[in-house]
């Protein structure tokens, strides 16, 4: 960067910033698809297993 003429700084500046901020919100992003998933296929079988042990349906 030191050999570019001053005028690209800020432009350079900005790619850093947004390459920055980029890298950042990928890393902050949950797994929601998946976590989502497993929370509720365990309310599932939570119940099921609720249902089953009090025996209100059989499968």
């Amino acid at each position: 960067m030191q050999q570019l003429p001053e005028s690209f700084l800020p432009e350079v500046s900005d790619y850093i910033d947004f390459v920055i901020h980029k890298h950042q919100n990928r890393i902050a992003e949950p797994k929601l698809p998946d976590d989502i998933t497993k929370a509720w296929a365990q309310w599932f079988e939570e119940v099921d297993r609720y249902l089953q042990k009090n025996c209100v349906y059989r499968i």
